[in-house]
């Protein structure tokens, strides 16, 4: 997830947001779990708004999850 790793680069991430954004809407995520995100993100000492951005995009993983 390069928007993720731009995120917390603090380097724009816009482009590359969209694209994931797109790839998302066109496939079906079997055979993944999102505890182990989840997990680091209880530990993870980043700034809150990399952190809200990785818990939005891992939402939205979960919503294309089969």
């Amino acid at each position: 997830m390069v928007c993720v790793v731009n995120k917390l680069l603090n380097e724009d991430s816009d482009k590359v947001e969209v694209e994931f954004d797109k790839i998302l809407e066109n496939i079906s995520i079997r055979n993944w779990s999102s505890s182990p995100i989840e997990l680091w993100l209880e530990k993870a000492d980043i700034p809150d708004d990399a952190r809200q951005f990785i818990q939005e995009k891992t939402e939205l993983m979960k919503k294309y999850q089969k």
